[in-house]
C-alpha cells in the first residue's frame, strides 16, 4: 500500500512503524485470571502461560515487529526515495521544493519513539507529570510551511501525477508521477501493508479479551482509590475536558495516578502477553506472506542504501 507524501510525512512525525531494541524482561508472572468460558460461537482465546512486569515502555516486544522497519532502516528508504524524487523532478524542469523526508530522532516528537511509546496509553509518568496525556505536536514546522506553498499545478502533477500525469514539456510522467517512480525502484511492488493490518486485529481482539477486562477493572478499582472514575485507561485519556491546547492541573493528576496504576496492576504486561498470544496466531495464519514481506523489507533496504553510495 503506497503512501502519499503527506501521509509518510505523518508518519514518520507520528514515529508510526518505529521499533527498537528490546530491555531484559523480568518478574515473569503466572497469569491466573482465567477466561471465562465461552459458548460454542465464541472463538476460544489463544493460550497465555506467563507474563512479564512491564514498567516502561522499551519493554514492550511483540512478535510482528519482526514484520516491519526499524528507525534507522525506515529513514534510509526515505532518503533515498527523495533523492530519486528529487532528481526526477528537476528533468522536468522544476526546483524541488518538498522538504527532506528523512528525520533524525531529535527533529520529530518524542525523539523518534516507536508505536510502543503509547501503543497500551501513556506509560511515561515523566510525560504525564509534564504534558498529562498531550503529545508533543504532529507537524515539523518545514512541513508545514511546505503544505500552505502555493505551487503551480504542473509541479503537483510532476511529483505525483495529482492530475492526471501525462507530459510536461515534451516528457512522459511516470505513472504515479516522480514519488510513484522512486517508491516503486525502491519498494517493488509487495504489499507491506499486512503486518499493520494484523497489528490492529490483535490490539482490538485483545482488549476485549476476558483476561484484559478483568486487568481493567483491577486498574479502575485502583483508579477510584485516588478518587477518580474511569472504566478503561482509554476513557481517562479521551476525557473531553482534556480538549484545551495545554494540560491542566486536573489532567495531569489523572495522566499520573493512571500510570501508577498501570504500574500497580501490571496491566500494561497483561496487555502485552494476550496481544503477543493473538498475534502468533495471526502470525502461523500468514506465515507465507509475511515472509515474503520481511524479504521485501530486506530488499528495500539494501536497495536504498545502494542507491545513496552512488550519489
Amino acid at each position: 500500500m503506497k503512501k502519499t507524501v503527506l501521509a509518510r510525512a505523518m508518519a514518520l512525525v507520528a514515529g508510526v512503524m518505529v521499533i527498537v531494541g528490546v530491555t531484559a524482561l523480568t518478574a515473569l508472572t503466572v497469569l491466573t485470571a482465567a477466561a471465562a468460558a465461552p459458548d460454542a460461537s465464541t472463538p476460544a482465546e489463544p493460550r497465555v502461560d506467563s507474563i512479564a512486569t512491564i514498567t516502561d515502555w522499551r519493554q514492550i516486544s511483540l512478535p510482528l515487529d519482526a514484520y516491519v522497519q526499524d528507525f534507522t532502516e525506515q529513514q534510509t528508504v526515505l532518503r533515498a526515495e527523495y533523492a530519486l524524487t528529487k532528481s526526477c523532478v528537476e528533468q522536468f524542469g522544476f526546483q524541488f521544493a518538498a522538504p527532506a523526508w528523512d528525520k533524525s530522532p531529535a527533529e520529530v516528537p518524542n525523539g523518534g519513539q516507536p508505536t510502543h511509546y503509547r501503543l497500551y496509553g501513556l506509560l511515561d509518568v515523566d510525560h504525564a507529570k509534564q504534558m498529562g496525556y498531550h503529545s508533543y505536536g504532529q507537524t515539523v514546522a518545514s512541513e508545514a510551511a511546505y503544505a500552505d506553498m502555493k505551487l503551480p499545478n504542473d509541479y503537483y502533477n510532476v511529483v505525483t501525477a495529482k492530475f492526471g500525469g501525462g507530459t510536461f514539456n515534451g516528457k512522459t510522467i511516470p505513472d504515479g508521477g516522480c514519488l510513484g517512480a522512486a517508491q516503486r525502484e525502491i519498494e517493488g511492488t509487495t504489499d507491506l501493508s499486512l503486518p499493520e493490518q494484523l497489528t490492529f486485529d490483535s490490539w482490538t481482539a485483545s482488549k476485549s479479551d476476558s483476561r484484559v477486562v478483568a486487568a481493567f477493572a483491577r486498574w479502575s478499582k485502583c483508579m477510584a482509590q485516588s478518587g477518580y472514575s474511569y472504566s478503561t485507561p482509554m476513557e481517562a485519556n479521551n476525557d473531553p475536558k482534556w480538549s484545551g491546547d495545554k494540560a491542566s492541573a486536573e489532567e495531569i493528576a489523572v495522566a499520573v495516578a493512571n500510570v501508577n496504576c498501570k504500574k500497580t496492576t501490571n496491566l500494561v504486561g497483561i496487555r502485552m502477553a494476550v496481544d503477543a498470544a493473538y498475534q502468533r496466531k495471526a502470525i502461523s495464519q500468514h506465515g507465507a506472506e509475511l515472509s515474503a514481506i520481511q524479504a521485501a523489507l530486506v530488499r528495500q533496504a539494501a536497495t536504498a542504501s545502494a542507491i545513496l553510495a552512488e550519489r
